[in-house]
């Protein structure tokens, strides 16, 4: 399936781009997959911190990948 992957900040830095298509060929994937999935394929991003977004909402990495969705990765941010 094919994933439409949006990146935000340090994280769009360190891959060069904001947004790109990935494969994901998993059967029944969950977000771990793709996490792992996405370190094979940009080894820098092998140990940054980030969490998932679909939609409007986080996602943990133990949920299922909808099909042909939209996830983004959304860096640690802090605010005052």
């Amino acid at each position: 399936m094919q994933v439409q992957i949006r990146l935000f900040a340090g994280l769009a830095e360190a891959v060069g781009e904001r947004a790109f298509q990935i494969e994901v060929v998993a059967r029944d994937p969950s977000l771990a997959d793709l996490r792992a999935l996405l370190a094979q394929r940009f080894p820098q991003l092998a140990g940054s911190q980030y969490r998932f977004a679909i939609g409007d909402a986080y996602a943990s990495d133990e949920e299922a990948l909808p099909a042909d969705s939209a996830v983004a990765l959304i860096p640690p941010v802090s605010g005052g």
